[in-house]
């Protein structure tokens, strides 16, 4: 299965991650950013990841672990952090969308200390890295530096603003954001991926 996720470039200053390179293998867990949930009648398990990084799921909730939730839908587990998933108890059949990135930490962060969790983690193979410029148009800057958003929509962004790329190393992760395409030979059949 192929998955693409948004990497946000704070996580390189913050020692979250290092930079990846083209082909690297990494040991991944995967967070849904933004994300809409709702009870789902379908019993069938499915995941699609789009080329923007977005995906659209019908799953079961694993089960609740200090403020996240950890669903699986097509063979793939992944996290939600936030309120959005707290209507839906253990073995609860929901659909949604939403954005998909990197562990934001909390799940690496957080599963020693949690009770009988289950395994979110993913052997993978970075198949494609592509760096988005921040257009100018969403950078605030003022006397004191600069606001901007950590992400924008890929649509927000005109083809001079994309770059694909062999490695991270030497980018300057400041206003800038990627998406990341990763092969994860785990999930054989159990979900899809499709370009938008």
């Amino acid at each position: 299965m192929r998955l693409i996720a948004v990497f946000e470039s704070w996580h390189v200053p913050d020692g979250n991650y290092a930079p990846f390179d083209l082909r690297q293998r990494a040991r991944l867990s995967f967070e849904l950013d933004g994300g809409e949930l709702q009870a789902s009648a379908a019993r069938a398990s499915t995941f699609v990841s789009n080329d923007d990084a977005t995906c659209e799921f019908n799953g079961v909730v694993l089960g609740r672990y200090g403020g996240l939730t950890a669903l699986e839908a097509g063979g793939f587990r992944f996290y939600v952090n936030g309120n959005e998933a707290n209507a839906f108890e253990p073995g609860s059949w929901v659909r949604g969308i939403g954005t998909l990135a990197l562990d934001h930490y909390a799940w690496f962060e957080g599963v020693r200390s949690f009770a009988n969790p289950p395994n979110l983690f993913f052997e993978t193979l970075v198949v494609r890295i592509r760096k988005f410029r921040i257009p100018e148009r969403f950078i605030h800057r003022h006397a004191e530096g600069k606001a901007m958003p950590t992400t924008v929509a890929a649509e927000d962004c005109s083809a001079d603003d994309i770059e694909d790329l062999d490695t991270m190393n030497g980018q300057a992760f400041d206003e800038e954001f990627y998406l990341l395409d990763f092969d994860v030979p785990a999930i054989a059949d159990g979900g899809r991926s499709t370009t938008a």
